[in-house]
């Protein structure tokens, strides 16, 4: 949390002005985020976690990560449940690339801003880019 308090006004801004950008990206090419198998079982999991915490009927057993399936289900009382999965991933990434900025921050001198950078290198490289976009908890465990 340290990290995230010394970013400044502007990367936040930058960073929720990336948010919107990547989603209206996604949804302008019908990807929905879903790939493989994995994925439409975080988003079984997370409408069943959803029903339990709207109804009190148990989810089932399940063996993958759960704090992605959790996170999603919270979210999905404000958006739907596939949005709010590629939510997750997105601002994961979002938020790793401000812990990489102030880390950078951190060991560097104070004049020199590292946000390109690390967009360039690092948000916008295609594994790290994928796991940004992807339903899966991937990007999560990054960060």
């Amino acid at each position: 949390m340290k990290l995230l308090r010394q970013a400044n006004s502007n990367q936040y801004l930058l960073s929720a002005l990336l948010i919107i950008v990547l989603l209206i990206f996604v949804r302008l090419i019908n990807f929905d985020g879903f790939y493989g198998q994995d994925s439409y079982e975080y988003l079984r999991y997370t409408k069943a976690l959803h029903l339990y915490l709207k109804t009190g009927i148990y989810p089932g057993d399940y063996f993958w990560p759960l704090y992605y399936p959790i996170i999603g289900s919270i979210l999905s009382f404000i958006i739907n449940s596939k949005t709010a999965l590629q939510l997750v991933s997105i601002v994961s990434l979002v938020l790793s690339s401000i812990y990489i900025v102030n880390s950078i921050k951190l060991l560097f001198d104070k004049k020199f801003n590292p946000f390109l950078y690390v967009f360039s290198i690092f948000t916008l490289s295609p594994i790290v880019f994928r796991f940004g976009i992807v339903s899966m908890s991937d990007m999560l465990s990054t960060l």
